[in-house]
C-alpha cells in the first residue's frame, strides 16, 4: 500500500489559507470601492477604498444593513437607489455604471458609479458591488461644457456684440460726451496757443 506523504493535509490547509489571504489583500487594496452583500442586505465586506471614500470604517458597517440611510439621507432620493440594490439581491440581475450621489460621513457629496454582479458562496447568493468615485471627473466635464457653451455663444453672436458696442459709442457721441473728452485729450497733448492748459482733473470719468 502506497503511503501518503506526511504533512500533506497540512500543506493543503496552508495553501488554502495563503490563497484566502491573497484574495482578501487584493480586495482590501483595490483602488475602487468593493462591497459584498448577503441576501438580506447585510454588508459582509467593506474594503479600504470604501472606507476612504465614504469615511465609514469597516467596523462601523460590516454586519449591518442601515448604512444606506447615512449614505442617502434624503428619504425621497434613497428609495430610488435601495430598490435597485434590492432588485439585484432578489433576482439574477445586475446594473452597470449606475450613478448616485452619496453623502459621506463628513457631509461631503460624492458622485459614485456602481457596478454589481451576483455571486455564490457556499450555496448562498451574494452581491458584489464595485464603485468608482467620479466626482472630479464630472466637475471637469461640467467646466468644459460651460466653457464650450460660452465660446459657442460668442461665435454665434459676433454681429450683435459689435453692433451693441457701436450703438453705445454712437449714443455717447450724440450726447457730446465722447467728442468733448476727445478734444480735451488733444488739448492736453498739444496745448492750445493763448489758452490755459486744461486741468486733467476737470475731465469727467466715463464709467
Amino acid at each position: 500500500m502506497k503511503k501518503e506523504p506526511l504533512g500533506g493535509e497540512i500543506l493543503t490547509d496552508v495553501t488554502d489559507t495563503e490563497h484566502t489571504c491573497i484574495e482578501a489583500s487584493t480586495l482590501d487594496n483595490a483602488l475602487v470601492m468593493i462591497v459584498v452583500l448577503e441576501e438580506n442586505g447585510r454588508i459582509i465586506s467593506w474594503n479600504h477604498a470604501a472606507e476612504t471614500i465614504t469615511g465609514y470604517s469597516a467596523d462601523e458597517v460590516v454586519g449591518h444593513r442601515d448604512l444606506w440611510k447615512h449614505l442617502y439621507p434624503d428619504p425621497q432620493y434613497r428609495p430610488s437607489v435601495t430598490e435597485k440594490i434590492s432588485g439585484v439581491i432578489l433576482r439574477p440581475s445586475y446594473f452597470e455604471n449606475l450613478e448616485t450621489t452619496v453623502v459621506t460621513k463628513n457631509q461631503e457629496k460624492r458622485i459614485i458609479s456602481w457596478n454589481t454582479r451576483q455571486i455564490e458562496f457556499f450555496g448562498k447568493i451574494h452581491v458584489i458591488a464595485t464603485e468608482r468615485d467620479i466626482t472630479e471627473q464630472r466637475r471637469e466635464e461640467e467646466s468644459l461644457v460651460a466653457y464650450m457653451t460660452e465660446m459657442t455663444l460668442r461665435l454665434k453672436h459676433p454681429v450683435e456684440i459689435i453692433s451693441n458696442n457701436l450703438l453705445g459709442s454712437a449714443e455717447l457721441v450724440r450726447q457730446g460726451i465722447l467728442t468733448q473728452v476727445g478734444e480735451n485729450i488733444q488739448e492736453l497733448k498739444k496745448g492750445s496757443p493763448g489758452k490755459k492748459p486744461v486741468d486733467p482733473g476737470s475731465i469727467q470719468e466715463i464709467s
